[in-house]
C-alpha cells in the first residue's frame, strides 16, 4: 500500500458516526437534500428513461430512484447517479488551485445501491457521504488530475472516492479497502475529450460511470480479488502518468473541517463557473429591457476568471449551441438567455430557444476579459462584473461577488428546501415530496437504505 492509499484507508476506516460533528452530519443531509431533488427532477427525462429500460433488463434486487423496478448494483449505481447529475444542477467543488470542479454528488448514484446492499440505515448512508466527499475533494485539493496537456479527466477520483465510501458501508477490512482503491484506480483512467468541443451526453454520465466502477471495484475485494499494489505511487502508478506526486493534505477530523461542508450548491442549473455572469446578466435584465427589446446593445464584455476566457475562433460551438450539454455550459449563450428573457429555466434548455436568431445575434457582441483581481481570489471567493455599452454611449456596469450557494454566500435550509420543491413539483405529489424531504433531513434516523429510496417510487415506473 503506497502512502496515498494508506492515508485514505485509514481515514475511511475511521470514519464512525457517532464521532462526526453536528455540522458535518448536515451537510451530509443537505448533500441528499439537494440530489435527489435533483434526481427527482430528471426522472421523466428520455435519456434517463433509456438507463432505467436498459438496467431493468438486467434483473436484480437493487432499487432505482422514482421507479418501482430493480437492477445490479452497479447499475443502479450508474442510472441512479446519472439522474442526479443529468441536469447539471447537482453539487460542486473547487479547491486546490480551482481549476477544476468535479460534482461530489456524482458519488451519490455508488453510494446508495452499496447502502441497500449492505442494509445499512440512515447513518451508514452519512458515513458513506462523509468518505466520498472527503476522498474526491481531497484529490481534487493535491492534483492535477488533467496532467500537463489536460488530457485526462478527473472521474477516476469518483471510482476511488466511491470505491472507499462502498468499502466502508460493505464492511470492508482495511486490506480489502486498499484492494478496492487499486482496482477502482488502475483500470479507470478516464479522457478529458468528454469535455471538449461540442458536449454529448456523456458529459452528464461520465461521473456517474465511474461511481458504478467504483462500486464494482468494492464487490471485486470483497469478493477477494487483489488490486495491484501502490497504484499512486508505483512505477506506472497514477503519479507517474500525471507528473503528479500525489500530496495528500490534513484529512478532516481533529480540528480539520470534513470536505462535504465546503461545496458549492448551484441556484441556476448551468455550469458552477456561468453561475455568477448568469446571475450578474439576471441582475441586468430589468434595466436593460427596452434597450434589449430595441436592439440597441452595442457590446457585453464580461469580466471573470482567466480559465473562464473563451473566443468565438478557439471555442465556435459555445456560439453555436446544438445539444443541452453544449447550451448549459455556453456562457456567451447563458449571458444572451440571462439578459433577454430576464430567467433561466427548463426553456432556455430547449432547442427552439438556444437556436433563436436573436439570441445568436446578440451572442455575437458579448465578449471574454480576465481579471487578474478576479482570478487571484477564486475558489475563495468568486468575483465578476458585465460591462454592456448602450447605442447611446453609455455604459452599464454591474459586479457582484459570490453566486447564492457559493461556500461565502451558502443557500440557507429553507433555500435548499426550495429548490428541492421546484425539482419535485409535477414529478411527486405535494404530499409525497414533503414526505420525503422530511425523511431526508431526517436521514440519520431512517432506518434503511431501501426505504428511504422507496420513498421516491410514486411516479409510474417505465
Amino acid at each position: 500500500m503506497d502512502e496515498t492509499s494508506e492515508a485514505l484507508v485509514g481515514f475511511t476506516a475511521g470514519v464512525q458516526f457517532d464521532a462526526l460533528p453536528p455540522s458535518a452530519v448536515h451537510a451530509a443531509r443537505r448533500v441528499l437534500v439537494d440530489s435527489v431533488g435533483c434526481a427527482v427532477a430528471a426522472a421523466g427525462e428520455p435519456t434517463i428513461a433509456g438507463l432505467r429500460q436498459f438496467a431493468t433488463s438486467f434483473p436484480g434486487s437493487t432499487s432505482l430512484l422514482c421507479a418501482q423496478v430493480r437492477t445490479t448494483p452497479d447499475l443502479a449505481a450508474f442510472v441512479n447517479g446519472a439522474m442526479v447529475r443529468w441536469k447539471d444542477f447537482n453539487d460542486d467543488y473547487f479547491g486546490g488551485s480551482g481549476d477544476l470542479g468535479p460534482h461530489p454528488s456524482d458519488n451519490l448514484g455508488g453510494i446508495l445501491a452499496a447502502a441497500e446492499l449492505a442494509g445499512a440505515d440512515g447513518r451508514g448512508i452519512v458515513e458513506g457521504v462523509i468518505v466520498a466527499y472527503e476522498v474526491v475533494c481531497q484529490l481534487i485539493d493535491q492534483v492535477q488530475p488533467l496532467g500537463r496537456k489536460r488530457t485526462w479527466d478527473y472521474t477516476v477520483f469518483h471510482a476511488a472516492a466511491t470505491a472507499l465510501a462502498a468499502g466502508r458501508l460493505l464492511g470492508l477490512s482495511r486490506d480489502q479497502l486498499s484492494g478496492a482503491l487499486s482496482l477502482a484506480v488502475v483500470p479507470n483512467l478516464a479522457l478529458n475529450q468528454t469535455r471538449n468541443g461540442e458536449l454529448s451526453q456523456w458529459k452528464g454520465l461520465a461521473g456517474p460511470f465511474a461511481s458504478r466502477a467504483g462500486l464494482f471495484a468494492a464487490l471485486l475485494a470483497q469478493a477477494g480479488i487483489a488490486g495491484p499494489p501502490e497504484p499512486f505511487a508505483g512505477r506506472a502508478g497514477l503519479a507517474a502518468h500525471l507528473a503528479n506526486p500525489f500530496p495528500i493534505g490534513p484529512l478532516a477530523g481533529h480540528d480539520h473541517p470534513y470536505k462535504v461542508e465546503s461545496i458549492c450548491v448551484k441556484s441556476l442549473p448551468v455550469r458552477y463557473t456561468n453561475q455568477l455572469p448568469a446571475q450578474i446578466a439576471l441582475a441586468l435584465h430589468p434595466q436593460l429591457r427596452d434597450e434589449l427589446a430595441a436592439g440597441a446593445i452595442e457590446s457585453v464584455v464580461v469580466y471573470g476568471l482567466s480559465r473562464d476566457v473563451v473566443t468565438r475562433e478557439a471555442f465556435p460551438h459555445q456560439w453555436a449551441p446544438s445539444s443541452r450539454e453544449t447550451a448549459d455550459h455556453s456562457l456567451p449563450y447563458l449571458v444572451a438567455a440571462a439578459l433577454v428573457d430576464g430567467s433561466i429555466t427548463e426553456q432556455t434548455f430547449s432547442l427552439q430557444r438556444y437556436t433563436d436568431p436573436t439570441l445568436r445575434e446578440l451572442m455575437l457582441r458579448i465578449e471574454f476579459r480576465d481579471d487578474p483581481r478576479y482570478t487571484a481570489a477564486f475558489p475563495g471567493h468568486q468575483l465578476g462584473r458585465l460591462e454592456v455599452k448602450l447605442g447611446s454611449g453609455q455604459l452599464v456596469t454591474l459586479e457582484q461577488a459570490d453566486p447564492l450557494g457559493h461556500p461565502a454566500n451558502p443557500m440557507t435550509d429553507d433555500q435548499l428546501a426550495a429548490k428541492f420543491f421546484r425539482q419535485t413539483e409535477g414529478v411527486l405529489p405535494e404530499a409525497a415530496a414533503q414526505d420525503l424531504l422530511g425523511r431526508l433531513w431526517t436521514l440519520e434516523k431512517q432506518p434503511s437504505a431501501g426505504d428511504l429510496l422507496g420513498a421516491t417510487r410514486v411516479m409510474a415506473s417505465s
